[in-house]
């Protein structure tokens, strides 16, 4: 794919609110991502929401990639995870614990 290139945790990535929405094991859920809030990602299913923190970000060519920690979302996720959100032309977010990926999922 593309070379990623690191960028500081305060560089402004998101130039307009964005939803991208996927299929988990357990359903559907959507990521919304906002322009006032750079240090979060908002993760929405069924009509419970929770934010989760960006600790990483970089760019590419292609577009973005967020890093972050992932909290324990039964709704999504059967433990707390590492999550890696590439907002490409196909998005795709992949979860990982303990130096494995847990689950990969492709934006619809």
């Amino acid at each position: 794919m593309s070379d990623w290139v690191d960028v500081s945790d305060d560089t402004h990535l998101i130039d307009e609110a964005l939803k991208l929405n996927f299929i988990g094991s357990n359903g559907p859920y959507s990521i919304m991502l906002d322009t006032t809030a750079q240090d979060w990602i908002s993760v929405h299913f069924g009509n419970k929401f929770r934010r989760w923190p960006i600790h990483t970000k970089a760019k590419s060519v292609a577009g973005y990639r967020l890093s972050g920690m992932a909290d324990w979302t039964p709704e999504i996720l059967g433990e707390a995870c590492w999550f890696e959100l590439k907002i490409i032309p196909r998005s795709s977010i992949t979860y990982w614990a303990d130096r494995k990926i847990y689950r990969t999922d492709i934006s619809l």
